[in-house]
């Protein structure tokens, strides 16, 4: 973990934002956008919440859909009459390869506790996408995601304060390349680094087991890279079933034996107006990981619930003992393997009403227990001098409430959303407002304030001043100041390519 990232928390911290809603659902486009993984026939743009970071279910407002499934993504991609080969025919399909992309530019400025305005910090963290879409037929597609990433007020390479490496910048990475095909429109194969997302959580994923990191809800739309996988899909079109098996290739490193070779499975069964989600990840190395979640319509509200079970070796939390102080924050806590089985669970409720004839407005709260987190702030220290500090998921107990509301009147190319999010177990939160504005076709630009506020040291108003501590080997990290945040802004511009 970087000093600098540290020194800008604030900044990070009030970037917590939905993922990106739909562009059509959001600015009213005529065209018809389909996602990454949908046959797009009548020539629209692709979706481009599935192909830069969205899920396989993201509504409108940007989260998670919760009603039952009315039909399978991939059967109606990938099925339908009348199909033929343009390999066996040597027919041409109109416009069967597309080339486009994302490019995102932004800039943040974040107010430390007592700190002179020259000395607020500022990144300018910007992004840009590229895509091939290949799709010689109705039955085949192939796809290609790169990623540029490059922030002038980060360092590149070096070893940080933490005694962590920092990382390349400008870095590129792969996000996606995938082949997807069926086998007689029964069993559909996807086989590369693709998207992949488990749960029905709007804020907090504990059941997302096949990304090894965490959706960060600071980002505007999901920025992890994909999973390298085997995905195999039979759906059960009569009962609205569906089934998943993956074969993992990298969840827990490169899997070069095959003894190295990890696997998931997932089921999901629509039963009257919920939907139920049955899940499991192996991979050697780790324990087996184990989830359930539910979403359902009852009547104008959307419950969705998701539990994991993890064994409780998995994880290891810091007692403080006696007299515990910032002065030796390593020594002066016991550390303790959990046993057992951990379980971390979220759910909530959205409310989705028109406040006018044209225009919806959709409100909603959601709670995270994770057993695993701290219950008191000076418990964070060791896994901040150990890399072990993961925002959003340090405490034991959270609640959000957000409210979206796409297209407002008389202006439907403007949609805003307000969050506010709080660390119950610190306790300290943030509030923000952000505001998305459509201003070209193609062009959006986007602007955000937020605010801190609870106890000092809070996660969510994390700083102090952390001497120097010997990691035991060899090497020294600290010491530093951090200031406490206060508030942040930001400014932002995505243009679709």
């Amino acid at each position: 973990m970087r000093l600098v990232v540290l020194a800008a928390v604030g900044a990070s911290l009030a970037a917590f934002a939905q993922e990106r809603p739909d562009e059509s659902a959001m600015f009213g486009s005529d065209s018809t956008a389909t996602d990454a993984g949908v046959e797009n026939d009548g020539g629209a743009r692709p979706n481009e919440d599935q192909m830069f970071g969205g899920g396989d279910d993201t509504r409108p407002d940007g989260g998670a859909e919760l009603g039952p499934a009315t039909h399978d993504r991939d059967q109606e991609q990938l099925s339908g009459p009348g199909l033929k080969s343009l390999f066996d025919t040597g027919e041409s399909k109109v416009d069967w390869l597309k080339i486009g992309g994302l490019l995102y530019l932004r800039g943040t400025a974040a107010w430390g506790l007592k700190q002179d305005p020259k000395d607020w910090a500022v990144t300018n963290p910007d992004l840009m996408d590229l895509y091939v879409d290949a799709r010689p037929n109705d039955s085949v597609r192939g796809f290609a995601l790169g990623r540029l990433t490059y922030d002038p007020t980060q360092p590149s390479g070096g070893t940080s304060a933490f005694g962590t490496p920092n990382p390349q910048n400008p870095a590129v990475n792969l996000d996606q390349l995938w082949l997807r095909f069926d086998i007689e429109h029964l069993v559909f194969l996807t086989v590369g680094r693709q998207k992949v997302k488990w749960g029905t959580g709007r804020l907090w994923q504990p059941t997302d087991f096949l990304n090894t990191v965490k959706r960060d809800p600071l980002q505007p739309f999901d920025l992890r890279l994909g999973v390298n996988a085997v995905k195999v899909h039979v759906p059960v079109e009569k009962l609205g079933w569906n089934f998943y098996g993956y074969g993992l290739l990298d969840n827990n490193g490169p899997a070069n034996t095959l003894g190295k070779l990890g696997g998931g499975v997932r089921g999901e069964f629509v039963l009257g107006p919920a939907e139920l989600g049955l899940d499991g990840a192996w991979v050697d190395g780790r324990r087996p990981r184990y989830g359930v979640d539910l979403s359902a319509a009852l009547g104008p509200v959307d419950v969705y619930a998701d539990v994991a079970f993890r064994s409780g070796a998995d994880f290891i939390v810091y007692n403080p003992n006696p007299g515990a102080s910032l002065s030796d924050p390593t020594s002066a806590f016991t550390p303790k393997r959990l046993s057992g089985t951990v379980v971390q669970a979220t759910g909530g409720v959205a409310y989705a009403f028109n406040y006018t004839e044209k225009n919806t407005l959709t409100v909603g709260v959601e709670y995270f227990y994770n057993r695993p987190g701290a219950t008191n702030p000076i418990q964070y220290l060791p896994g901040l001098y150990t890399g072990n500090f993961t925002f959003f998921y340090n405490g034991q107990n959270y609640v959000g409430v957000f409210a979206s509301a796409v297209g407002i009147p008389e202006f439907t190319w403007i949609t805003l959303n307000l969050t506010n999010l709080l660390n119950l177990s610190d306790p300290s939160g943030i509030v923000r407002f952000d505001a998305f504005f459509r201003v070209l076709t193609y062009l959006q630009f986007e602007v955000f304030v937020a605010a801190n506020y609870g106890a000092k040291g809070g996660e969510f108003r994390f700083g102090g001043n952390f001497p120097a501590v010997d990691t035991g080997n060899g090497q020294t990290v600290g010491p530093f100041n951090v200031p406490y945040p206060v508030a942040s802004a930001g400014l932002g511009l995505r243009l679709s390519l």
